[in-house]
């Protein structure tokens, strides 16, 4: 008996194993209908027995019924997949930046109370943000890393500092800790292969961290000088 040829899916180019089915067995589209004439398998000539040759029809070039559904879901697909992008982008970015805002700022003012040269509160502060707008995370442990890299470093550099450590030192050892808390737990994708906002980003990051600490600076020079004020 003539057979039908197994019909391929024509979403994922798929061959069903199962000529008589209607839905492709691997993503469940519907199968379009195939047509194909086939001819017996074998032929009689002369009291002996040779292999026919098959003819199998080729499709014709109509539109599928399903033709315009999966059009549609390519489309829904693709707009889904850009809302997506999207959303993660602005809570990304909204992270980002008020770890970068906060990180900076506290730097700076750090600096400038321990009375250091101004280029290392900045110099902090645009590290900071830059390592933070490369590292990729959730937004959860981005919001939570560097604050809690800041507080791990002053506590460590709490007893060196009752010590006699040097202001300086305990500067060093609270931009590590920020620096940790901003590299640590997320991933870090290679340049080449980032989108060009991802590519643009860590050097945005190292600009408002830049800001940020300048302001930190600032301030910080000023409560040193109302506290110096203030002792006499």
């Amino acid at each position: 008996m003539p057979r039908r040829p197994a019909p391929v899916c024509e979403y994922c180019r798929v061959i069903s194993p199962i000529p008589e089915a209607e839905t492709c067995l691997a993503c469940g589209a519907p199968l379009p209908p195939v047509n194909a004439s086939v001819a017996p398998a074998l032929s009689v000539v002369e009291g002996k027995q040779s292999p026919a040759p098959q003819k199998i029809s080729a499709r014709a070039e109509v539109k599928s019924p399903y033709e315009d559904l999966r059009t549609a879901g390519e489309r829904a697909d693709e707009a889904y997949t850009h809302l997506l992008y999207a959303y993660g982008l602005f809570w990304r970015v909204l992270a980002d930046s008020f770890v970068i805002a906060l990180g900076g700022l506290a730097l700076g003012l750090l600096a400038g109370a321990l009375g250091l040269h101004t280029g290392w509160g900045l110099l902090a502060g645009a590290s900071l943000g830059a390592i933070v707008a490369w590292v990729v995370k959730g937004y959860l442990l981005t919001v939570i890393g560097v604050p809690a890299g800041i507080l791990v470093g002053a506590l460590l550099a709490a007893v060196p500092w009752l010590l006699g450590m040097p202001a300086a030192g305990v500067f060093f050892i609270v931009w590590a800790g920020a620096l940790a808390g901003g590299w640590l737990g997320g991933l870090r994708p290679p340049f080449g292969r980032r989108r060009w906002p991802e590519k643009l980003r860590p050097f945005l990051g190292a600009l408002g961290g830049l800001a940020m600490a300048a302001l930190g600076l600032a301030l910080g020079a000023g409560l040193r000088s109302a506290v110096a004020a203030w002792l006499g």
